[in-house]
């Protein structure tokens, strides 16, 4: 008979210990980011409170090189990710329904999306730039290239390995193949849809910021810490850092919390 699990292994936790665990862990990695800096063994990186006062003067003052606030920076880049991001999303989605239900598409289709699918979304700036020219455009296809593959491929594969006998038996009781698509294949591939989204969300967004670094869109938080390492200001750089961490962390959340809502009967 198997044992009783150790409670790190239960698969509920109590809410209470839940948020304590949740804030334990940025409390531990604050206290040793200060101990090794104070010790000497992070060089010139600034300690967490020179960090947390350039994020004060990025938000009341904007940052000394572009003269933008923090609300600036993050805002374009939020709203690029969310258009690139929506794009991507409905195109994978809807590409992956087809590779994943028609094995014609699939044939057809598999070699270009393998031949595409390795080619880094930050490769792309170039042409980006010399197809949309300047402005918000490049950074946004930038951004649909790091989400598209991943939402493409999870959703084909939670097409191509949902029970077929549901499927047959949905048809046997008068659906028609749309009706055993819609009602019975992609309800049982949900599961691979949100872990596609999460994915290419995730990539979307270090996409973005690489190409914002460059100078694409001309603003942003890659911009920010770009414009500080420049001149080696390395506070507002790892301000920059932090606060690009954090919007990823809220991003994946909201995605998470979205998954909980569609995905309830799991």
């Amino acid at each position: 008979m198997a044992g009783k699990p150790f409670p790190w292994q239960r698969d509920e936790l109590h809410p209470a210990a839940r948020r304590a665990l949740s804030v334990c862990g940025p409390l531990a990695f604050l206290g040793l980011w200060q101990l090794f800096g104070a010790a000497g063994w992070l060089g010139a990186t600034p300690s967490p409170y020179a960090v947390a006062r350039a994020l004060v003067r990025l938000v009341t003052h904007g940052d000394p090189f572009l003269k933008k606030t923090l609300w600036a920076h993050a805002g374009a880049s939020l709203l690029r990710i969310l258009c690139g991001f929506a794009i991507a999303a409905a195109a994978g989605t809807g590409l992956g329904m087809l590779m994943g239900w028609s094995r014609v598409a699939r044939q057809m289709l598999r070699p270009v999306v393998e031949m595409m699918r390795p080619i880094p979304p930050f490769a792309w700036i170039v042409l980006a730039i010399l197809w949309f020219r300047m402005g918000d455009a490049p950074a946004v296809f930038i951004v649909f290239l790091g989400a598209f593959f991943p939402v493409l491929l999870n959703v084909a594969s939670g097409m191509e390995s949902y029970d077929r006998v549901l499927g047959e038996a949905a048809a046997t009781l008068g659906a028609s193949p749309l009706q055993v698509l819609f009602r019975v294949a992609l309800p049982a591939a949900l599961p691979h849809v949100f872990t596609g989204l999460r994915v290419g969300l995730g990539v979307a967004w270090m996409s973005l910021i690489a190409a914002e670094m460059v100078g694409v869109g001309g603003s942003g938080l890659g911009l920010l810490i770009e414009s500080s390492k420049a001149v080696w200001d390395l506070e507002y750089a790892v301000a920059g850092m932090v606060v690009i961490g954090t919007v990823g962390l809220l991003l994946d959340l909201a995605m998470r919390g979205m998954e909980a809502h569609f995905l309830r009967w799991r």
